[in-house]
């Protein structure tokens, strides 16, 4: 994969007008920068991480957003003839001085989408001091281990710990 990836590409996070606003205040985060991908082989699942450090109404400006997007993109669902789109809070734990997250889902209508999506994608902030990370796992129908999310999103704030410390 090559170049970031804006978390607007994805049609259910703009269909609510205070959820695009929200999604539009995170969007600098994707363009960190210094970001990683993980793609496993012959699979559509990786884990993308994006990494932003700054001053600290830089950085508190980003934390807003996430809040923001947390609060405003929770419980939104879109159902259509083909499709069915959700998207809840996800917990991840106490990640750094602050973590965030959602869960996007998408769908057959009346399946139950955390056991048969065909699209997942999670999505955690994690701020530490002036850093920011954007975690993004995503993956595809039965190939998508949604335990992977929070042992990502751990294992990246313990190494930014140590790069902070170290520095």
């Amino acid at each position: 994969m090559s170049g970031n990836r804006d978390p607007d590409q994805y049609d259910i996070l703009l269909s609510s007008k205070a959820c695009t606003r929200a999604v539009k205040g995170i969007v600098p985060l994707y363009r960190a920068k210094a970001a990683t991908w993980l793609r496993k082989k012959d699979k559509w699942e990786g884990v993308s991480e994006y990494i932003v450090s700054g001053t600290r109404g830089k950085i508190s400006a980003l934390e807003r957003a996430a809040k923001v997007m947390v609060r405003d993109c929770n419980g939104i669902k879109v159902t259509t003839d083909a499709t069915q789109d959700t998207i809840r809070t996800l917990a991840v734990g106490r990640l750094g001085d602050a973590s965030y997250g959602i869960r996007l889902r998408s769908g057959f209508p009346g399946r139950n989408l955390d056991k048969e999506s065909m699209v997942a994608i999670d999505i955690v902030i994690t701020r530490v001091g002036n850093t920011m990370i954007a975690l993004e796992h995503d993956g595809h129908v039965g190939q998508f281990d949604p335990t992977l999310t929070r042992s990502a999103a751990q294992t990246a704030t313990s190494r930014l710990l140590e790069a902070l410390k170290a520095s």
